[in-house]
């Protein structure tokens, strides 16, 4: 009898071309050909679908310069560590964006406050100009809670992914969401990107490998 149960998206392991490592596929980045003959970075694999070779590698600038030294990613090792920065951002923001159509958010102090209380606590994002005494009182009570959480350049970043103008932080509630802005932010962080630039595990309360959900 064939099984209803839907996999996770992005579900399997997969070979890292720079480590000879595998890892699970959503830890990984895949990466495929542009048609100007250089690599391109795909940080949710909806390449695949696509069809063609693609190959794996870590988030990180080393891996991109030892998958090129294998000849394995073609292209200038900045230009393809800028294009893994820049489009991580962007689809850092999308799911958020998507997490927000979806209604599993908590927006600002007080709603993050509460859900936190009731425990729905997956991944706090705090804005890093939302004021010394915000940040430290929301972070103190993630870090109380286990809560991972990061750090996000401005209010004005989390407003746009979120529709509106100026948000001081968001809680995200839902696992199929939380899952990839964890994983996202905690490699952007470690990338150095301008949007993303701090994260602090903690205790993740989500299996990262399998609580991935399909789109």
């Amino acid at each position: 009898m064939t099984s209803r149960t839907a996999q996770p998206r992005g579900a399997g392991r997969r070979t890292s071309v720079s480590t000879r490592r595998t890892a699970p596929r959503e830890r990984l980045i895949r990466w495929f050909d542009g048609p100007e003959g250089t690599s391109w970075p795909d940080w949710t694999g909806r390449s695949a679908a696509l069809g063609g070779k693609g190959v794996y590698t870590e988030p990180s600038a080393e891996a991109v310069r030892e998958a090129i030294r294998r000849k394995r990613l073609k292209g200038d090792p900045t230009v393809l560590v800028g294009r893994l920065v820049e489009s991580g951002e962007r689809v850092w923001a999308e799911r958020l964006g998507l997490a927000t159509r979806a209604n599993a958010i908590a927006v600002g102090q007080t709603a993050v406050r509460e859900r936190m209380r009731d425990g729905q606590a997956l991944l706090l994002l705090v804005a890093a100009d939302a004021g010394n005494a915000v940040v430290e009182k929301v972070t103190r009570n993630a870090e109380r809670k286990g809560t991972p959480y990061c750090t996000v350049s401005s209010g004005e970043v989390l407003g746009r992914a979120t529709g509106r103008e100026f948000v001081s932080c968001v809680l995200v509630e839902q696992p199929s969401f939380a899952t990839d802005l964890l994983i996202w932010s905690e490699a952007l962080a470690s990338l150095g990107s301008g949007v993303v630039r701090g994260f602090v595990p903690h205790q993740p309360k989500i299996h990262l490998e399998t609580s991935r959900s399909n789109e």
